[in-house]
């Protein structure tokens, strides 16, 4: 497991590379260059390796 990924639950995660993956896109059409476009490409794989090394995890829900 990631350290810096341990205190995020599996859909925080999710919500994670959803927000990594605008960024990367916004980068593209913001014309960014290879090297910072890279280091984005690089964080949204960490955190689907995350994603696929962790499997779901109940939501204790309080009633």
């Amino acid at each position: 497991m990631q350290h810096e990924f341990e205190h995020l639950n599996y859909f925080e995660l999710h919500a994670l590379l959803i927000d990594k993956n605008k960024e990367f896109t916004n980068g593209i059409k913001a014309g960014k260059n290879h090297s910072e476009l890279q280091t984005i490409y690089n964080s949204i794989n960490e955190v689907y390796r995350e994603l696929r090394d962790r499997k779901a995890q109940p939501i204790a829900i309080n009633s």
